[in-house]
């Protein structure tokens, strides 16, 4: 009988089997003088005739077989793959021939050995006693056993993968005829042969311990004609069959604190009947001297019928069971299996399937019973929940120099631990007392170059043993700290900072980016070495990056940053261009056909002299001799083929126009006419860094309706209430003129200052005309709307956004872009509502091609909307595509065969930034808009 401890040193954990006649369970090497060792993929040459295979290794495992003869010998298998091996030798119950593979147990990660076979058994065990075959991965598709052991005593199959795919009958593991007191323990079995995971041929004291086994089509189990063995905590789950299967004799047998799993009943699949299958099923000739207790079943209760069969009846319950036979009283169906099996069950391992010691769990009480009434049932122990977290663990080192070791642990079970590295070099291990938060640190310093593969070992107080490995690459101490950070703009407000180029003959332990604004600065450790962060206002920061490497040397690099948005300033409106006039050019006189004027920005009017990004003007074209539009873009670039004013001979038109200043603090305004016209360009505000005022989206909202109240007669004012926006300092405003009964010019300004000699929306008699404004707003939070007209005029004002004092969003300039063209087509039918993509990707239509994408996640964009030969009267409102139903407001009023424009600043829907065009006419429009930039953070 089998009886395990379990033995703890500073390091590692190893599972001594006292009576054992195998001594540790655990994977072991021989001594080298009897050690032969298989290679068949090694760089370095094998061969099966070797006579040194510790440098010569063997090409097969059945030429090392046959080569390890004598008691004690150990054949020690690299990864790779191998065919079927026989063993015929024997060792002797203090000295066994052990054949085992080097890369770990066959269920563990990779490197395995791997042995395959189809003709034969892929492992045989012939006349062979005392011989272990351990952590191999071993696969049969045919029909024969994965593992055949026959006419020996005292063999082990511990610690292997074991596959059988193709067998009708052969068992997984086969224990035949002749054989005696083997043992199958901590092995993954997986099978789909009616001849069991385990089967078991006559013979007597064999053990079948802490395994999982899964077989579809037959027992996990079974024990026939075999005498006095045990089936102990194992993990069984199968399709068809019977579970652990006792039958022709197989008296005195054990069965405990097994866990059965995942039966169930399908004759027409399995070809048999519901009372043929059972959890557990002991025959009448079996009954004698066995016994069953602390087995799990999972299926009583379910449509499984019945759950155990002994001595020919049938017990669909286990209270059922222990009243007719007196066994399974400490049975349950499905739980509980933590802490509650018999420790001292015949067989009972005190580590499981995977080495882990049975432990006890402090969140469950003790149901169990023996020496120890904390083992779990199964195969798999619910262990110590312990954390380790790698704060600073190198990969790269320089020799000769010490650096710091750090990882934080944490016990989930309250228990106390120690911690000790290994390092992998042939020093001893290095032990090490945490401090009260858990912290695991020492000081280490490699001598030679090379790669090492290290290790940091938790031993919790209950006895488990926690590992966390790493590989440490020793280099030449050549490289010394010098820091790296690539600093770029993230969206509008937003910097990333990535310094994970940093060079160092140490990795980086950790990393610190200061942002320069006050916030607290962001602590990475040194394998990402990268953060982002979103400034609340545009401006100029200092950015710090600060890194440590594990030698505790540390470096610090400052970069100054500009957000790549900038924050508004409303100005008092200021005429900064008029070429009847000469204002703002050389010389008076119209613009030629094809001309482009050079207005200069910075430092024009009280603007900065440099840093402007962008501008907002009002530019008006007037006494234009043909047909045509004006084109806005940044001064040094190439003309973009997009409108911000189309006007017709003989035409006042104006419009807003938000454009990016050129590097040299001028912008272009091109003449695209056969015909001269005259440019008027008022300044409304400018965008830079340091600018005061962010952006806020919202949903368009009508401020003043004078048709509801009273036309605004000539050379009179009226005030629009902007207080219930707390922080307001400017506004965008759509400004619509309707039925005026002469001609003249809206000028919106702050209430409370001089009247601007500016104009927003110029008009003739009975036109409707719409522009946008981007005003400051006056001190008591008014605006005002002056009629410089020769007759009354109705207005309408509606907001689409506003600008608040050190929040909001920055505007970014991109390269004026058109991104939708609706021509040739029918473009927007009959009071459709259409979604224009702007965030993240060039919208899906053809004049996009080639659009710089606005990012997902922008706020607002500010575009130019263009409407050409409507079929019927109306006007088009612009909103967040998020918002279902359209706003009463309104951008552009047209009239039927009217082509005409607006600029539009129009939020984004948060998830695809997309904004909506709802045509309110009945008739088609064709649309055309063009992106000039976006507000985001």
């Amino acid at each position: 009988m089998l009886r395990c401890r379990r033995r703890v040193a500073v390091t590692t954990a190893a599972v001594v089997c006292a009576g054992s006649a195998f001594g540790p369970v655990a994977l072991a090497q021989a001594d080298a003088a009897s050690s032969f060792y298989v290679d068949n993929g090694s760089s370095v040459s094998c061969s099966d005739t070797t006579t040194y295979s510790a440098v010569t290794p063997y090409c097969t495992i059945q030429a090392a077989v046959d080569a390890a003869t004598e008691p004690g010998d150990t054949v020690v298998v690299s990864p790779g793959t191998y065919a079927s091996f026989t063993v015929t030798a024997s060792g002797t119950a203090a000295a066994p021939i052990t054949i085992e593979g080097s890369g770990g147990s066959g269920f563990a990660p990779e490197p395995w050995a791997v042995v395959r076979a189809s003709t034969s058994s892929a492992v045989t065990l012939t006349g062979a006693s005392y011989v272990a075959v351990r952590g191999l991965r071993i696969f049969q598709t045919g029909n024969h056993s994965g593992v055949a052991v026959t006419n020996g005593t005292g063999d082990v199959v511990d610690s292997d993968f074991v596959q059988q795919a193709g067998s009708d009958t052969a068992p997984v593991v086969s224990i035949g005829a002749g054989s005696s007191s083997a043992t199958v323990s901590r092995d993954e079995l997986d099978g789909t042969t009616k001849g069991g995971g385990v089967g078991t041929q006559g013979g007597s004291g064999d053990v079948i311990t802490t395994d999982v086994i899964v077989n579809s089509n037959g027992p996990s189990v079974a024990l026939n004609g075999t005498t006095s063995s045990d089936v102990t905590a194992n993990t069984l789950n199968q399709y068809c069959g019977t579970g652990i299967d006792v039958t022709n004799g197989s008296t005195s047998a054990s069965v405990e604190n097994n866990v059965v799993e995942g039966m169930s009943v399908n004759p027409s699949v399995c070809g048999s009947t519901a009372a043929a299958e059972a959890q557990l099923q002991v025959d009448a000739a079996s009954v004698t001297g066995t016994s069953a207790d602390y087995n799990v079943s999972e299926n009583e209760g379910s449509s499984y019928p019945n759950v155990y069969s002994w001595d020919g009846h049938y017990y669909t319950t286990a209270a059922a069971f222990e009243a007719a036979t007196g066994q399974g009283a400490h049975d349950v169906s499905g739980a509980p299996v933590i802490d509650s099996a018999n420790s001292d069950a015949p067989g009972e391992l005190s580590t499981d399937l995977y080495g882990n010691a049975r432990v006890d769990d402090p969140d469950v009480a003790n149901t169990g019973a023996g020496t120890f009434s904390y083992y779990d049932r199964g195969a798999i122990e619910e262990v110590d929940p312990v954390t380790i977290a790698a704060v600073n663990l190198p990969t790269q080192a320089p020799a000769g120099k010490p650096g710091m070791y750090e990882t934080q642990v944490s016990d989930g079970w309250g228990n106390s631990f120690t911690c000790a590295y290994t390092f992998g070099d042939g020093s001893a291990p290095v032990s090490v007392t945490p401090d009260s938060s858990g912290n695991c640190n020492t000081v280490y310093a490699y001598t030679s170059t090379g790669s090492y593969q290290a290790q940091l070992a938790v031993i919790s107080s209950d006895g488990n043993v926690s590992t966390k490995k790493f590989t440490v690459s020793v280099v030449a101490d050549s490289s010394p700290l010098t820091p790296v950070a690539a600093v770029t703009a993230s969206g509008a407000l937003g910097v990333a900072v990535d310094a994970s180029q940093t060079t160092d003959s140490w990795n980086l332990a950790l990393c610190s980016f200061d942002f320069g604004d006050g916030s607290t600065p962001v602590i990475t450790s040194g394998s990402t070495c990268a953060a982002t962060h979103t400034y609340a206002k545009a401006g100029t920061y200092p950015v710090i990056t600060t890194v440590r490497d594990s030698g505790e040397i540390q470096q610090s690099v400052t970069h100054v940053f500009t957000t790549a948005g900038s924050s508004y300033t409303p100005v008092t409106p200021a005429r900064i261009l008029d070429t009847r006039n000469g204002t703002g050019v050389a010389a008076a006189g119209p613009v030629a056909p094809g001309g482009i004027v050079r207005l200069k920005i910075a430092g024009v009017d009280g603007l900065p002299p440099t840093g402007v990004s962008a501008v907002a003007l009002n530019v008006t074209a007037t006494e234009a001799t043909k047909l045509g539009v004006i084109t806005a873009y940044p001064d040094g670039q190439s003309e973009p083929d997009v409108s911000n004013v189309d006007f017709k001979a003989g035409q006042n038109v104006a419009n807003t126009v938000i454009v990016a200043v050129g590097a040299d603090g001028y912008v272009d305004l091109a003449n695209a006419s056969s015909g001269t016209t005259h440019f008027i360009a008022d300044l409304q505000g400018y965008y830079w860094a340091n600018g005061s005022s962010g952006y806020q989206t919202i949903t368009p909202i009508r401020l003043l309706d004078t048709r509801t109240t009273a036309a605004i007669p000539a050379g009179h004012t009226v005030k629009v209430d902007l207080s219930s926006y707390p922080g307001i300092s400017a506004a965008m405003l759509n400004l619509t003129v309707v039925d005026a009964t002469g001609n003249g010019f809206i000028t919106v300004s702050p209430d409370g200052g001089a009247a601007p000699t500016t104009s927003n929306v110029n008009y003739l008699a009975g036109q409707t005309v719409p522009n946008e404004a981007v005003v400051a707003v006056g001190a008591d939070d008014y605006v005002d709307v002056t009629n410089s007209g020769k007759g009354q005029a109705e207005v309408v004002v509606d907001l689409d956004g506003f600008f608040t004092t050190g929040t909001g969003s920055a505007f970014v300039p991109v390269d004026p872009a058109r991104y939708l063209d609706t021509r040739p087509g029918a473009g927007l039918s009959i009071n459709e509502t259409f979604d224009v993509g702007i965030g993240g990707v060039c919208p899906p239509n053809p004049s996009c091609t080639g659009a710089p994408a606005v990012p997902t996640g922008a706020r607002a964009v500010a575009a130019n909307l263009t409407v050409v030969s409507p079929t019927a009267n109306g006007f088009i409102t612009v909103f967040p595509a998020n918002v279902t139903t359209a706003p009463n407001a309104s951008v552009l009023n047209f009239l039927t065969g009217q082509q005409t424009q607006n600029a539009i600043t129009v939020g984004l829907d948060p998830t695809y930034g997309r904004f909506a065009v709802h045509n309110a006419s009945l008739g088609n429009t064709e649309t055309i808009v063009d992106v000039f930039g976006y507000y985001g953070d």
